[in-house]
């Protein structure tokens, strides 16, 4: 993906045991480069009673926890992705923090294989985890203790969902992280109030492809396109100046053959607004990756990669690229092998005129 989408900063949680285990059940939330939106219902809710405890229920979540501290009640929903929304309650208790955060997928199929990934995840130094149940639901526990940090973990299989219930903090607290963490993981239950339904995606249209870049006909087309979120970033320190305009939409934006993409963006010059490029995106995965290829090379010849004379760090990626009637250059890139974090599947679309163009905006970013 073009150095040029750096100024999408990712979303990832705090806490070495909640960054692995949230990364794994979460997958492509706590990776997605635009932040998820965040819906919060209530904040220091709940009222402690005599043993200092309070009960936590998910406004949207349809599960609660019992909580040793007043909580946090606030819903996620990422921008794409395979989760749909994410519950949550939560709250610090000194210097530990306890959280039960509830993913909802597209499907129960999805939830299961997130579900195994945290069941047979390597163990990290100082690591137990084991399978049990709790309730008649399938349940994987970790409990892990370094010099620096102590913290027990439970994910709980539940429909198309999971549900993470993390205690962690300083290893100085693990005496007390350990005495709380027998009743939080004991408290879940399921049933409490109604979880929202999952939206149903719409047909989508076909990405604009066959527009040449022109001015107007590529922007109105680009702008009608559905979408969550839409960030717009200036850049003028190259020359000449541009605007880079991204949406993102996580039921998806706008298909390319039977490919949903997910993101798109628009580079456009400042003093005319004329368009420079257009790419759209999709978490990277090597079949979606293969049927894309399939698509393109199914509507355009492919042409030696000597016609798309982008800079080294970009054309090493290239798989496909194909010439459009009237001369527009598609291509379609994958990440490295090897690279880490979020992963693109990406369908560049430019002129041959602005080859040059876009090669100094690449250097200059």
């Amino acid at each position: 993906m073009s150095s040029r989408m750096t100024h999408l900063k990712s979303h990832r949680p705090q806490g070495r045991v909640a960054l692995l285990l949230c990364s794994l059940m979460l997958g492509s939330l706590t990776h997605a480069e635009a932040s998820p939106s965040v819906q919060m219902h209530r904040v220091g809710g709940g009222t402690l009673s005599a043993d200092g405890w309070t009960e936590a229920a998910s406004t949207l979540g349809n599960f609660s926890v019992r909580l040793p501290c007043l909580f946090n009640d606030f819903r996620m929903t990422p921008a794409s992705g395979e989760v749909v929304m994410a519950d949550g309650v939560g709250c610090p208790a000194g210097a530990i923090r306890l959280s039960a955060v509830r993913a909802h997928y597209r499907d129960e199929a999805t939830a299961s294989k997130y579900f195994e990934n945290i069941a047979t995840a390597e163990k990290e130094p100082g690591a137990q985890i084991e399978r049990s149940t709790q309730d008649g639901h399938a349940t994987v526990t970790l409990r892990n203790e370094t010099d620096a940090m102590c913290a027990q973990a439970r994910t709980v299989r539940a429909g198309a969902s999971n549900i993470l219930l993390i205690v962690e903090g300083p290893r100085s607290q693990c005496d007390d992280i350990k005495a709380s963490a027998t009743p939080f993981l004991a408290s879940l239950k399921l049933g409490i109030g109604e979880v929202a339904a999952v939206p149903v995606p719409t047909s989508l249209p076909e990405c604009p492809l066959q527009l040449e870049l022109a001015d107007g006909p590529v922007q109105s087309a680009f702008n009608a396109l559905p979408h969550d979120a839409i960030d717009q970033t200036e850049e003028q320190k190259c020359q000449p100046a541009t605007v880079m305009t991204v949406t993102i939409r996580r039921q998806g934006i706008c298909r390319i053959g039977d490919t949903t993409m997910s993101m798109a963006s628009l580079v456009t010059r400042k003093d005319t607004g004329a368009p420079i490029e257009l790419t759209f995106g999709t978490w990277y995965g090597p079949d979606k990756d293969a049927a894309l290829k399939a698509f393109l090379e199914s509507q355009h010849a492919r042409q030696p990669i000597s016609v798309y004379a982008r800079p080294t760090s970009i054309t090493h990626d290239v798989t496909t690229v194909v010439r459009q009637p009237g001369g527009t250059l598609l291509s379609l890139i994958r990440p490295s092998p090897g690279s880490q974090g979020t992963t693109f599947s990406t369908v560049t679309q430019l002129a041959p005129a602005n080859l040059e163009l876009v090669r100094n905006l690449d250097t200059c970013h």
